[in-house]
């Protein structure tokens, strides 16, 4: 317990070194989930544990969505819409899709002008948005959104994932992988207190540390937990995974002129 307790320890100190990299740690919502992607019961009181563990970025309403072989978890800053309609886990009027989401999208009443001026919403939320987006466009949502957000959005009938990052990264998100449950979080601590990981110090990324002074993605510090990066998205199924990255920096020159004539 003792070499636990040292190892969560140094792991926490190289992940909150690395924060002041891409800004402050603030407190904008908590996000957890758990799928077993064989179906399979998912542990007691899991998603419960790894819930309590983000209270602190979220202390105005706590929202869970289970399933025997997957489940989610929220905890909730209201910003946008805080009355209840906004609440989380958002699931869509008929049940088939799930989204836990942490952050803000900006433009989201414009998009929800644009591609669904003539549906109704049940809320004023940037979440209800979001949601829509996704379920109309998957992935091809993401280049439209502005804002920092991460979020998982789960296909019931399809039975498939989907995480994602947004474009710079303002938003973390953790993942890791037990055999064949998967879960992720906002935070790696959330990740260990679901009953499936332990904490255990990647040496590998201390030479990392040292050099940067800071965990480049997809290290975090932690063995066997891994960060999604900035923009990038993650989708699974049963058979399969991949991460892609969606969005990329583009740098052009101030000018054209040659070095001759400069």
């Amino acid at each position: 317990k003792g070499r636990e307790s040292n190892a969560t320890k140094k792991c926490l100190f190289i992940h909150f070194s690395s924060i002041a990299v891409f800004g402050t740690v603030e407190s904008m919502c908590g996000i957890a989930g758990i799928w077993d992607i064989q179906g399979a019961p998912l542990k007691d009181g899991a998603i419960d544990r790894m819930q309590k563990t983000l209270t602190h970025r979220g202390p105005d309403a706590f929202g869970v969505y289970a399933l025997p072989y997957v489940a989610f978890a929220h905890t909730r800053l209201s910003i946008i819409d805080v009355s209840s309609a906004g609440a989380q886990p958002f699931t869509s009027s008929d049940g088939r899709y799930v989204l836990v989401f942490n952050g803000e999208i900006y433009n989201y009443k414009e998009l929800r002008e644009q591609y669904f001026s003539s549906e109704t919403f049940s809320s004023s939320s940037d979440t209800e948005v979001l949601l829509h987006m996704l379920i109309r466009f998957g992935p091809e949502a993401l280049p439209k959104l502005r804002g920092m957000f991460a979020f998982a959005f789960f296909d019931t009938q399809e039975n498939k994932m989907l995480l994602a990052c947004d474009a710079f990264g303002k938003k973390p998100l953790y993942y890791s992988w037990k055999n064949k449950t998967f879960l992720f979080a906002s935070e790696p601590k959330a990740l260990i207190a679901s009953g499936y990981l332990e904490a255990k110090l990647d040496t590998h990324v201390v030479e990392k540390y040292l050099l940067h002074e800071y965990c480049p993605s997809p290290l975090s510090g932690f063995k066997d937990i891994y960060t999604l990066g900035a923009g990038q998205y993650m989708e699974i199924t049963p058979d399969s995974q991949k991460i892609v990255r969606w969005y990329r920096l583009k740098i052009s020159p101030k000018s054209h002129i040659s070095f001759q004539n400069a």
